[in-house]
């Protein structure tokens, strides 16, 4: 606010604004009026994301045949309370895994969640022997998970095709590789099985405004699983 108190250029003419004692006070009367109050008690208010407590282990796909190979099937989440997925803070989460039998495969031993992601994926190495193992994940301050990992030898009889989205629950980010999405030749049984040829598979997803997968494909020869992004 500027008030010009003396306008006076000798002419006799008054140009600006003669300020006196009731105008000032008329004034700031206005002015004080214009002004919200300050409150003598004013809250805070601290906005945060949701924080993770607490890890999960998804191993998709949970049936992996025993061919002396890696497999990228074991992924690690970070969630909170209620099971949703929360994303690492800026020193990333540093995951330590073990698998109890050594016989069927190892799984790498380390990992890291890193900053503003969820969750991470991991290979274990079968051996050429059928069986099980029991695979557990630890990190300090969000405890420890495990899960059953089951080796069996591939049929050679593929009947029918799984699918695994892995993790289940995922940030919606809008990102490419919000999860993995593996899909695993079968035997009727339930058995991984190999591809007796080159298989192109399509893929859809049944809300594509929520996500998509890419449109189709190929399972090489000889191979039990392809993956894909969502």
């Amino acid at each position: 606010l500027t008030v010009h108190t003396n306008g006076d250029d000798g002419s006799g003419s008054n140009h600006g604004t003669r300020l006196n004692q009731e105008k000032l006070d008329s004034i700031l009367i206005w002015c004080s009026e214009d002004t919200p109050p300050i409150p003598q008690n004013p809250a805070t208010l601290t906005t945060r994301g949701i924080a993770p407590t607490k890890l999960a282990l998804y191993l998709g796909p949970p049936r992996i045949p025993a061919t002396s190979s890696n497999y990228y099937c074991v992924f690690v989440q970070l969630q909170d309370d209620d099971g949703n997925p929360a994303c690492a803070a800026a020193s990333g989460v540093g995951l330590s895994l073990t698998s109890d039998n050594a016989t069927v495969g190892t799984v790498y031993p380390s990992a890291t969640i890193s900053k503003g992601v969820s969750y991470v994926v991991t290979y274990f190495t079968t051996k050429g022997v059928a069986g099980t193992t029991s695979i557990t994940v630890s990190a300090s301050g969000y405890g420890s998970r495990s899960a059953t990992l089951t080796v069996m030898l591939p049929s050679e009889t593929p009947e029918k095709l799984a699918v695994y989205a892995t993790p289940p629950l995922v940030v919606a980010n809008g990102k490419s590789s919000s999860s993995h999405i593996t899909v695993q030749l079968q035997d009727a049984s339930g058995r991984p099985a190999k591809a007796r040829s080159r298989t192109a598979i399509d893929l859809t997803s049944s809300k594509p405004s929520v996500g998509t997968v890419p449109v189709r494909v190929t399972l090489s020869i000889g191979y039990t699983i392809v993956q894909a992004t969502f």
